[in-house]
């Protein structure tokens, strides 16, 4: 593959592409690793889609969002399955609710306390989105978003309860902050 300018300028056999190649070309030896252009795709969740199709063991666990009952035993399965410390993300889902709101969580009716009764001693992002624009958090998840990010979101994007403290709901900056900068990533491997 010939790279000129940062765009793919020709694909062949080595032979083929060291014809065009000038006295300044600068040979790369990927070391068995594919070199692809860069996509420009505006809305196809391409990390989500390649999990699903080809790595499904780094997919998170499933949280029913059912009942309250259901959503505290599948985390709790899912708490199971780390160490104390370790974060649980996890996503949900809504059986046999085609339209995939997490009711029980917009609504506040599955709070941080209630994570926090089965998960002390893990932080947890429960996904509420494909943007990942939406979560529920537990205290745990909270207190090191906050040790993150000290000052108050300037988007109201940690909701407050009914009794004036966060209920873990987030959504905006606080549930992206979450995502992309405290959740553990995945290894290259």
């Amino acid at each position: 593959v010939a790279v000129y300018d940062g765009k793919i300028a020709a694909v062949g056999t080595n032979e083929s592409v060291w014809r065009s190649a000038g006295p300044s070309t600068q040979k790369i030896d990927l070391k068995g690793r594919t070199l692809i252009p860069g996509f420009i795709d505006t809305h196809s969740h391409p990390q989500q889609y390649a999990i699903t199709q080809f790595a499904p063991h780094l997919a998170r666990p499933r949280i029913s969002m059912a009942s309250k009952a259901e959503a505290q035993l599948d985390l709790k399965k899912a708490v199971a399955a780390k160490k104390p410390g370790e974060w649980v993300p996890a996503t949900y889902s809504v059986p046999g609710n085609t339209s995939g709101v997490a009711a029980i969580a917009y609504l506040g009716e599955l709070t941080r306390a209630d994570l926090d009764a089965v998960a002390p001693n893990n932080p947890v992002f429960i996904n509420l989105s494909i943007e990942d624009n939406h979560g529920l958090i537990n205290s745990r998840a909270l207190a090191l978003l906050r040790a993150h990010h000290p000052l108050p979101f300037p988007d109201g994007s940690i909701r407050i309860g009914h009794d004036g403290s966060p209920d873990g709901f987030v959504k905006g900056n606080a549930a992206f902050a979450i995502h992309y900068e405290l959740l553990p990533r995945f290894s290259p491997e």
